[in-house]
């Protein structure tokens, strides 16, 4: 089954509880404030918006975006993720450092968290450090595609560092 599928089935579904439940306590239930169920259905579609932004190059809109999800959903490492990649990307690398503080509380030592913050180290121009992280990410996958990618990127950042 494909993924719209999946999300059109979850939303009917979701739809269907909340036109049947008569619970007072609905909005506790959910999550959802005292302006209604639209707000709780916009935030489940909050990540894959924010990563069709980023897909797409829309840097400002994937930040707003995964910058609502962090906060929406605080313990989601997708949307810190994002919200990092999203802010070094942007060049704004003091929102990218919150995110990665984040992560590290929450994803510590994966794969994901050191090719990351390895490519902010890179897009920062430290690329010692960029190094340290990326072969953390190789020892966890070596196979990785996105960490060889990323590792062929500092060779060549360090090749051309030593001809300038």
């Amino acid at each position: 089954m494909s993924m719209t599928k999946h999300l059109v089935i979850m939303a009917v579904s979701l739809a269907a509880a909340l036109s049947s439940c008569r619970s007072s306590n609905l909005d506790d239930a959910f999550g959802a404030s005292s302006f209604g169920y639209a707000a709780a259905i916009e935030d489940i579609r909050l990540l894959p918006e924010a990563r069709t932004q980023f897909k797409a190059r829309n840097y400002g809109k994937s930040y707003a975006l995964f910058k609502k999800s962090a906060e929406v959903y605080p313990n989601n490492p997708a949307a810190w993720l994002g919200l990092a990649a999203s802010a070094d990307q942007l060049g704004q690398f003091d929102t990218a450092d919150t995110a990665y503080g984040a992560l590290a509380k929450l994803i510590p030592g994966t794969v994901e968290y050191y090719n990351n913050i390895g490519y902010s180290a890179l897009l920062r121009g430290e690329l010692r450090s960029a190094a340290q992280h990326f072969a953390k990410a190789q020892a966890l996958a070596p196979r990785s595609v996105t960490v060889a990618n990323n590792l062929r990127l500092l060779r060549n950042s360090v090749s051309r560092a030593k001809r300038s």
